[in-house]
Order: structure tokens, then C-alpha cells, then sequence
């Protein structure tokens, strides 16, 4: 993985409160580029489809809009996740999380992300799907339709220009995830990694 840059991000934000209203009953999508920082460019979506299927696979959606278009993607947790006690501290789970296409949505929130991160990568597509190692840094991956889970994730590939490194927490109890930048120098590589081959 390459060397990270002065602007690196060595612990968690608290989240905050969801940029989302509810009119006539229903959830609005929120805007998600409201909580963004002056020197990080985070992504906030509402949670939705939240579910464990019967192969233990953990299954969500993430959608919102921007400037009034709706973007998004899914998310699918491996069923297995190996803990790690750290001496004095929380434990730490590993495990396999696949980013996965809706399709056009998928394509604008990709587009979103090379536009907030200023890479002019000008993608096309998204992939169908993606695999990333993950680490918990907060929270048991297998009880994430409960309690926060707060991941970090990694893509490792031949081409160190498309390694990728970032943090993705998943919130149920306000229906939020958040796809937060870990370093500004994985910018480029986030989006080369999730786009489909030009």
C-alpha cells in the first residue's frame, strides 16, 4: 500500500445527525455531500434493506441524492469474521465486504465521488461488484442490524495506483451509512478501483 499523505484521518469521527426529513410519513433521501469537511470528502446515504439472508451474508442498500439525482450502491458482509483481542481494547473483526452495483445509480454515485474528490477519472460505469478485506474498528460485523459498525477497508491490487483504503460505518439505529475518506491520497485509487474498465 502506498505511503499516506499529511492529510490522513488516525481515528473515527462521531457521527452526526442525518441530513434527512420525513414528509407525509416517508423518508427524504438526504443530500450526500451536507456533512462533508473542509479537507474530506465524506458521503452520507440513508440505510435501507438491512438484512441478514439465510446463507449468513449480511445485505443493504445505501441511497441519496445529489443536486437531485438519486445515487447509490450496496453493500454485502461475508458471514465470516475472525476476532482479533487487542490488550487494553476493543477487539477487532476481519472479514470480506463486497461494494455491488444498482445499476444507474450506482454509476451516478461513482461520478459523485471523482467530482467531490476534484480526481477527473470521469468514470462511466461502476463495477458490478467489488471485494474489499475489511476490519471492524467498532462493533461485531454480526450484529450490524442492531448496533453500529464503524468498517475500515482495504483493495490491494498489482497496480498501486488503484489501491484504495477508506472507512464505510453503518448505523442502524438512525439509518445512515457514511463512505468516509481515510486519507486524501486514496482518492484516485477508490475511484479506479470501483469503476468498470474504460
Amino acid at each position: 500500500m502506498p505511503v499516506v499523505g499529511l492529510r490522513a484521518r488516525h481515528h473515527l469521527i462521531p457521527d452526526a445527525v442525518p441530513d434527512m426529513i420525513c414528509f407525509m410519513g416517508r423518508t427524504v433521501l438526504p443530500e450526500v455531500t451536507a456533512n462533508s469537511e473542509e479537507d474530506f470528502a465524506d458521503l452520507r446515504f440513508s440505510l435501507e434493506s438491512l438484512r441478514c439472508d439465510v446463507d449468513g451474508f449480511r445485505r443493504m442498500a445505501a441511497r441519496g441524492l445529489h443536486r437531485g439525482e438519486r445515487v447509490g450502491f450496496a453493500a454485502s458482509l461475508s458471514p465470516a469474521w475472525e476476532r482479533q483481542d487487542l490488550e487494553g481494547g476493543l477487539p477487532l473483526y476481519w472479514g470480506r465486504v463486497d461494494l455491488i452495483s444498482l445499476g444507474a445509480e450506482s454509476d451516478a454515485f461513482l461520478r459523485v465521488v471523482d467530482e467531490v474528490y476534484g480526481t477527473e477519472v470521469r468514470p462511466e460505469k461502476m463495477q458490478e461488484q467489488v471485494s474489499f478485506i475489511a476490519v471492524s474498528l467498532e462493533g461485531d460485523p454480526l450484529h450490524v442490524e442492531d448496533y453500529p459498525v464503524k468498517l475500515k477497508l482495504f483493495f490491494e491490487s498489482d497496480s498501486e495506483e488503484r489501491d484504495a483504503d477508506f472507512y464505510l460505518n453503518i448505523d442502524p439505529r438512525d439509518s445512515s451509512i457514511e463512505f468516509r475518506e481515510k486519507d486524501t491520497d486514496y482518492r484516485r485509487g477508490i475511484v479506479l478501483c470501483l469503476m468498470q474498465p474504460q
